[in-house]
């Protein structure tokens, strides 16, 4: 479906998210007399899972390696999805989202990944915990948890308000979405951020 002229190029399609910007200029496309009618048809019969992962498709063109918000920029937001994908061992396609991590496209995000994601990062790149590592490095391995998404280490900032995080990242985490979620909000440890952690959060907050 070529979307040229419909919305996304000529002002009819703006504000909101990628996805909503994409679906809205597809609902364009579905217009009485569009020659487009039957490719807008076909993508609203498709499945959620299908519809999601042609949305991801056309959102990872032209976008450059490790910029995974597509803000054009590698920043902390950046380095708490390559924590995710981060394994050495996985087996991404083309087509997985931690594919924009794979810059070597050699089918995983590995060290030699992450030496390459240093060479663009434009977040800190100090040792704030006198370690002897790259902070950057830290929080990518998981050696150090980012709570706040602020490219630094949790342990080198000043306290900050875990509830609200906790809360935002509950109310934005999707399921199938790469969404950054620090380790210490997944309370029951079942590596997904729902309803169930609520109670363990807490707990861990009041626990001395």
């Amino acid at each position: 479906m070529n979307l040229a002229g419909y919305g996304i190029d000529d002002g009819r399609v703006t504000g909101g998210t990628f996805d909503s910007r994409i679906r809205n200029a597809i609902g364009l496309h579905g217009a009485n007399g569009s020659e487009a009618g039957a490719s807008a048809t076909n993508f609203l019969n498709a499945s959620q899972a299908d519809q999601a992962a042609l949305v991801a498709f056309m959102a990872s063109l032209g976008r450059r390696e490790f910029d995974h918000d597509g803000n054009n920029t590698v920043g902390p937001l950046d380095l708490a999805v390559f924590r995710l994908c981060y394994d050495g061992v996985g087996s991404y396609s083309p087509d997985d989202l931690c594919a924009i991590s794979d810059a070597d496209q050699d089918g995983d995000v590995d060290d030699d990944d992450r030496l390459l994601f240093l060479t663009v990062y434009n977040g800190s790149q100090s040792d704030c915990n006198s370690n002897s590592v790259n902070d950057a490095i830290d929080i990518a391995v998981g050696d150090a948890d980012d709570c706040n998404f602020n490219g630094v280490p949790d342990v080198c900032d000043g306290p900050f308000d875990e509830v609200s995080l906790f809360v935002q990242q509950l109310l934005s985490v999707s399921p199938g979405d790469l969404t950054p979620v620090c380790p210490r909000f997944d309370g029951n440890g079942d590596g997904q951020l729902d309803g169930r952690d609520v109670e363990p959060f807490t707990l861990l907050l009041i626990t001395p």
